[in-house]
C-alpha cells in the first residue's frame, strides 16, 4: 500500500518530511507540519525527517517521541559542515541521546569548502561565480582559513579538498549520511572517495583550530 506524503491526513507534528520506501518525500515546506495517521509504520512508511537549527531542540525532541511512538526511524538534517560547527554544543549531543541521525545537508558549505572561491568573491566555477548566498554566510576571514586548511590537508594526502571535508563529517559522532550534490557523475565518484579517508588526530585538529563562532543564519 503506497502512501502519499502530501496527504492532508499527515500533517501536523513538527516533522518536515517523511520516507516512504527508501525515498524522502517532502510533505511540506519549513514552517508547515506533518501529523502521522495510526497504522501508517506499517503502510510503507519507514521514517520522520526534520530540518532543524542548532537552535531548535523542541524539534528534534518531538522528532524523536514521534518516530519511537509509531516504531520509525528519526532523521534530523542541518547545516552543519567544517566552516559551520554550532550543532556541536548541543545538537549532536541531544540527536546521539535521542537516537535521531544526522544527515547533515549542503555538508560542503555551498562548494564553499572545495577550495575554489576567492576572498573578493566569485571563484573557479560557474557556482562560484553566481552563489551570492554563499558570500553572505561562509566568506569570513576564518571560513577561508579553514577552507585553506583543507585544500593543504587534500594537497599532502593526495586527495580533494572535498573529500578532506567530508571525511571530517564523517568522522563526527551521530553524522550518518550527509547529503550531497552533483551535476556530474565523476563527482559523485569524488565525494564516495571520503569514505575510504581516515584523517588523523592532528588533521582533526588542524582543521578544526581557526573556528570562531557564528550568529544562527536564518
Amino acid at each position: 500500500m503506497s502512501v502519499d506524503a502530501r496527504d492532508p491526513g499527515i500533517a501536523e507534528a513538527g516533522v518536515f518530511g517523511v520516507v516512504l520506501e527508501g525515498k524522502v518525500q517532502h510533505g511540506a515546506k519549513a514552517g508547515k507540519h506533518l501529523r502521522i495517521r495510526p497504522g501508517l509504520g506499517q503502510a510503507g512508511l519507514f521514517g520522520l525527517e526534520a530540518y532543524y537549527k542548532h537552535y531548535e531542540p523542541e524539534l528534534v525532541a518531538r522528532l524523536a517521541a514521534l518516530a519511537a511512538e509509531h516504531g520509525l526511524f528519526a532523521l534530523g538534517g542541518s547545516d552543519f559542515h567544517g566552516i559551520d560547527r554550532e550543532d556541536e554544543r548541543e545538537m549532536a549531543p541531544l540527536c546521539l541521546d535521542a537516537g535521531v541521525a544526522m544527515t547533515p545537508w549542503s555538508p560542503l558549505a555551498r562548494g564553499f569548502l572545495a577550495g575554489n572561491r576567492k576572498r573578493g568573491g566569485g571563484g573557479a566555477t560557474a557556482r562560484a561565480e553566481t552563489d551570492g548566498k554563499a558570500e553572505e554566510m561562509y566568506f569570513s576571514d576564518t571560513d577561508f582559513a579553514i577552507a585553506d586548511r583543507a585544500v593543504t590537508i587534500a594537497k599532502a594526502r593526495d586527495v580533494k579538498p572535498i573529500q578532506v571535508a567530508l571525511a571530517w563529517l564523517l568522522a563526527k559522532p551521530g553524522v550518518t549520511s550527509p547529503v550531497v550534490g552533483v551535476t556530474k557523475k565523476e563527482q559523485l565518484g569524488e565525494l564516495a572517495g571520503a569514505l575510504d579517508l581516515e584523517l588523523t588526530d592532528e588533521e582533526m585538529a588542524a582543521l578544526e583550530a581557526p573556528y570562531l563562532p557564528k550568529r544562527p543564519y536564518r
